[in-house]
């Protein structure tokens, strides 16, 4: 539980990357991930990890300032990281899921009105939160990350409508996690309601 609280951002050498992507690829090593990734999916783990943090939350010991989410799902999109290589082409590994999910604590989004070349506007500010870690699981037996992306209650119920809104919420739940796995994300995505 110690990730839940630790905003650090974890950052690896390339030298240790390249480790991990090793590790992850021998049998051994995904034998174990696997098995550690069932565990977390067994509902009665994931109840004891619930009454663990409410019982935090009940004897005032969350760290100062923390306030534990619990979104409302909405829906999924589908992507995939791109690899540059050396060569300059681009090839697309890894898939990616992103959770989109609202909470009524994650500040509503807001217009502006801006000029940019003589031309009028709107950009839009769009507040939101990201899960605190990744969650793994199988999609066609290969190992696939998870993550959320929270936004307003609020700008959820509007955007959902508006297939444009809902594309700019949506790429910047994707920008969110190109930050956290630095690394760019293929633009297209595959949307998945819940």
């Amino acid at each position: 539980m110690e990730s839940v609280f630790n905003s650090e951002k974890l950052n690896l050498s390339t030298k240790e990357k390249k480790r991990l992507y090793e590790c992850l690829r021998k049998k051994e090593f995904h034998d174990l991930l696997h098995d550690y990734m069932k565990d977390l999916q067994d509902p009665k783990t994931r109840m004891e990890q619930e009454m663990y943090i409410r019982q935090l939350e009940g004897n005032n010991q969350l760290p100062a300032g923390l306030k534990i989410l619990r979104p409302k799902p909405e829906f999924c999109v589908k992507t995939k990281i791109i690899d540059e290589s050396k060569s300059g082409k681009s090839k697309h590994q890894d898939t990616i899921f992103i959770n989109i999910c609202s909470s009524d604590h994650v500040q509503e989004a807001s217009p502006q009105t801006v000029e940019q070349n003589g031309m009028m506007g709107t950009s839009w500010s769009i507040p939101y939160s990201m899960g605190p870690k990744p969650r793994s699981c199988l999609e066609n037996k290969e190992s696939v990350m998870v993550y959320d992306a929270i936004f307003s209650s609020k700008s959820m119920a509007s955007f959902t409508n508006d297939v444009c809104l809902r594309d700019l919420m949506i790429k910047t739940g994707m920008e969110g996690v190109a930050r956290i796995v630095e690394e760019k994300l293929e633009p297209n995505y595959e949307y998945n309601t819940i």
